[in-house]
C-alpha cells in the first residue's frame, strides 16, 4: 500500500495479475491547488517528480517502490506515503486496481495486520469489519486522474485505523499509506496534487 512499508509486520503481495482502472467512482473532486512540481523544487524517483512539504523526505526502497516520510520519522510504514510502480513481473498488479469499490480492498496481502499505532508483530485487522468511507476521483489540471479510496479499519486488539489508496491506473503507479494520520492529511493531498507521472522510468 515486493514488501509494502508497514508498521510492524509486512503483508507482501505475491500474486500477478494486470492492472484495470477501476469502475467510475463518485463525483470528480479536485485535490488541492497545487501547482506540478517543476525542476527547480521537485524530489524525484524513477523520473516521479513531486513536491515535498518542509520537513518530508523521499527515499527509495527497492526497485519499483519508495515512501515519503513525515518530518521527525526515519522508519518505514506508519503515516509513511508509500509509491509505487505497479510493473509485471516486479509486482502483482491487481492490488488495488481491481478491489477498489471492495469494503476489504485495502488488503495488500495475508495475513492483515493491524497498523495502528502501538500494534506488534502478532496484531491483525478485523478485515471483516473494514468499511470504505469515501471514493471518489480526483484530477489536477494537466495530471493524471486518480482514483481514491478511504477506508476505516478496526483490530482485534480494539484499535482502529485508516488506510487512503490515490490510484493513477493507465500510469500503472499508486500512492498509499496503511496508517494515514489525521495530522497529514493536507500534506498527503499536497505531495500527489503535485505529482508529474508523465517521465517516469521503468526499474533498472
Amino acid at each position: 500500500m515486493a514488501a509494502s512499508p508497514t508498521t510492524s509486520a509486512s503483508p507482501t503481495p505475491t500474486a500477478v495479475a494486470t492492472a484495470a482502472p477501476a469502475e467510475t467512482p463518485g463525483p470528480e473532486s479536485s485535490l488541492p491547488s497545487v501547482p506540478p512540481a517543476s525542476a527547480d523544487d521537485a524530489s524525484t524517483w524513477h523520473g516521479i517528480s513531486m513536491r515535498l512539504p518542509e520537513g518530508w523526505k523521499l527515499r527509495g526502497v527497492n526497485a519499483t517502490n519508495a515512501e515519503v516520510l513525515p518530518p521527525g520519522r526515519d522508519k518505514s510504514g506508519g503515516p509513511a506515503l508509500n509509491i509505487k510502480q505497479l510493473l509485471e513481473p516486479y509486482e502483482r498488479t491487481d492490488w488495488p486496481a481491481k478491489r477498489l469499490n471492495e469494503k476489504d480492498g485495502w488488503v495488500p496481502g495475508d495475513p492483515a495486520h493491524c497498523m495502528a499505532p502501538g500494534s506488534t508483530d502478532s496484531d491483525l485487522a478485523d478485515v471483516a469489519g473494514s468499511k470504505l468511507v469515501s471514493k471518489s476521483s480526483t484530477r489536477r489540471i494537466g495530471g493524471p486522474r486518480l482514483d481514491y479510496r478511504e477506508w476505516e479499519v478496526p483490530c482485534k486488539n480494539g484499535k482502529r485505523f485508516t488506510v487512503k489508496v490515490w490510484l493513477a491506473a493507465p500510469e500503472k503507479v499508486v500512492f498509499y499509506t496503511l496508517a494515514a494520520d489525521p495530522k497529514h492529511s493536507t500534506a498527503y493531498d499536497e505531495i500527489v496534487g503535485s505529482a508529474d507521472l508523465s517521465r517516469q522510468r521503468q526499474p533498472r
